[in-house]
């Protein structure tokens, strides 16, 4: 057995089918004002769409009439969907259509993502690899590759807390500076620890682990430059 559902209507009802959606005698009252107004049926049809649309429902449905017709031709959305829908080169959509896919904010398919901000979540996924890999002593990524959802939605989180990318990268630790400079601190801090208790330096590429990282980060913070930070915590003799 087919269940494709049913096309519904093509056309936006007339107003005298409009007036059998209604149950109350203010309902038709208030008809009488959009009509005075001077609301077309296909306009009084797309507000009633934008008022409510059933579940499942390709076109607005008695009850979307029942809700729109109760606001009032003066309500202010009735009024603002009016000057929306006579704007000049405004095309009046099909009256029965699919209603259009909802994205959550922070989906990475959303069409209201520009291409700078995803840009900038390719710029930040690109260095956060770059970083996990040196936490976790795995080669540097040489190619770009697609980004889990999980982590664009962490990336653009992140990247709508900062004014600019610049921002981002500074505050978050993934700027190509921090990259450079933090396992320097990093190597110097540990050559002052052995030396101070007379053993042997370790690799100048030893891994570095997350906490410790993130403690180097916090130092190079404190300062303009890597310079002025070795300079200020006591490394520089030990670079």
């Amino acid at each position: 057995m087919d269940s494709t559902p049913l096309p519904g209507p093509t056309t936006a009802p007339d107003f005298q089918q409009v007036r059998k959606y209604l149950r109350s005698i203010q309902q038709r009252e208030a008809l009488g004002s959009f009509i005075k107004t001077g609301w077309k049926p296909t306009e009084l049809g797309e507000f009633a769409r934008a008022v409510f649309l059933a579940s499942g429902k390709t076109y607005p449905t008695a009850a979307s009439y029942q809700y729109a017709i109760e606001k009032g031709a003066d309500h202010p959305y009735a009024v603002e969907t009016l000057a929306t829908l006579r704007a000049p080169g405004f095309t009046m959509p099909p009256f029965d259509r699919p209603e259009p896919k909802r994205y959550a904010w922070d989906d990475p398919d959303s069409p209201e993502h520009t291409a700078e901000l995803r840009a900038d979540i390719e710029e930040m996924a690109r260095l956060w690899r770059k970083r996990e890999a040196s936490w976790h002593d795995q080669p540097q990524p040489v190619e770009a590759q697609p980004i889990p959802k999980a982590l664009w939605r962490k990336l653009f989180k992140l990247r709508n807390r900062y004014h600019t990318l610049a921002d981002t990268l500074q505050c978050e630790a993934l700027s190509e500076e921090s990259q450079t400079d933090v396992p320097t601190i990093a190597r110097c801090l540990r050559n002052r620890s052995y030396r101070t208790n007379g053993l042997e330096c370790p690799e100048p590429n030893a891994p570095i682990s997350k906490a410790f990282w993130m403690k180097c980060f916090e130092r190079r913070a404190r300062y303009s430059s890597l310079a002025e930070t070795l300079e200020h915590e006591g490394l520089k003799e030990f670079r």
